[in-house]
């Protein structure tokens, strides 16, 4: 797995150069990741922060501890400056970074301040269209189909908001959408003809290029053209859209935040001020979609029809 050298607008320095991880970029805001055998934990003797079937999240003397259920553990230093993480035996490092560019680095950014959403983002006319969403609910088939319609793409699973005073702005992921197999074979004709994420887990991903032919990526930040929420999937249900008002479209993009279940106080406060502005300036449109997303591209196309009619698209 090869992750770029500035991910969420933050350089990335690394003890492990063969994954592409490398010192690079302009930005002020540099991240330390440590590849080790194991990582130091010292817990302190409080309940989780987190605690789950797959990942338990603990406060430890220097920061967070992540300790997922395969056994990869990252710590976190409570300034959002430092990873160490160590890979389980049988695992690959490609396994590790997986995570590490996931829930890891979202919740690294939220100690940073910023306020990140479940989301992925493509870029029409221009602006960023963010579509949100919970785990499964087609956020990446959607970017995919957005990609493959010609449409670049700015981040997959985790869409970071800069606030900068003035208007809000979407920061660049990573150039890569992940994908299960099934969605894989439909936009590709077959699951096979993208390359798995990792030797050990069934996704696929799209590769996404800054320049040439095939699935472009956005590199720069974006202006916010509107927000898409997407609703459970309900066999049998027509595609369909409708405009939130404020309060409804704050609560959910509050129940849509990334790693809100890490959130201090503070954190939360601060979201709070920041998703209040977004809903107060930008359309918030809930998008209810069929059981079955094969028709994901035929979607795509009534969702940039959508952002011409409110006026996000020039």
């Amino acid at each position: 797995m090869v992750v770029p050298p500035v991910l969420y607008g933050c350089g990335i320095r690394s003890n492990l150069p063969l994954l592409g991880l490398a010192e690079g970029g302009t930005q002020a805001a540099t991240i330390d990741v440590e590849f080790r055998p194991d990582v130091p934990y010292s817990a302190v003797a409080e309940p989780p922060v987190h605690a789950s079937p797959q990942l338990t999240v603990r406060r430890t003397g220097v920061g967070y501890h992540f300790a997922y259920r395969d056994g990869t553990e990252f710590v976190v230093t409570g300034d959002g400056s430092r990873v160490m993480a160590s890979t389980p035996a049988g695992a690959s490092h490609e396994d590790t970074c997986t995570y590490l560019v996931g829930p890891v680095f979202g919740f690294l950014l939220r100690l940073r301040g910023a306020v990140c959403l479940h989301a992925s983002v493509a870029v029409v006319g221009g602006r960023a269209v963010v579509v949100c969403g919970a785990a499964g609910s087609g956020k990446s088939s959607i970017a995919a189909a957005f990609a493959c319609s010609g449409y670049p793409v700015m981040a997959d699973d985790v869409a970071v908001l800069d606030d900068r005073g003035d208007a809000l702005e979407i920061v660049p992921g990573y150039p890569r959408i992940n994908l299960w197999p099934d969605m894989a074979q439909v936009l590709c004709g077959s699951s096979e003809a993208l390359p798995a994420i990792t030797p050990n887990w069934q996704k696929r991903y799209l590769p996404l290029h800054a320049s040439g032919t095939g699935a472009r990526f956005h590199a720069e930040p974006a202006g916010l053209a509107v927000v898409y929420v997407l609703a459970e999937r309900i066999p049998g249900e027509a595609p369909s859209i409708r405009g939130l008002g404020q309060r409804e479209a704050l609560l959910v993009l509050l129940a849509n935040s990334y790693t809100s279940y890490l959130l201090d106080q503070g954190m939360r406060a601060r979201e709070f001020g920041v998703l209040g502005r977004l809903v107060r300036t930008v359309p918030v449109r809930q998008v209810s979609l069929p059981e079955d997303l094969s028709a994901a591209p035929a979607l795509c196309e009534t969702l940039v029809a959508d952002i011409a009619g409110v006026g996000g698209s020039s």
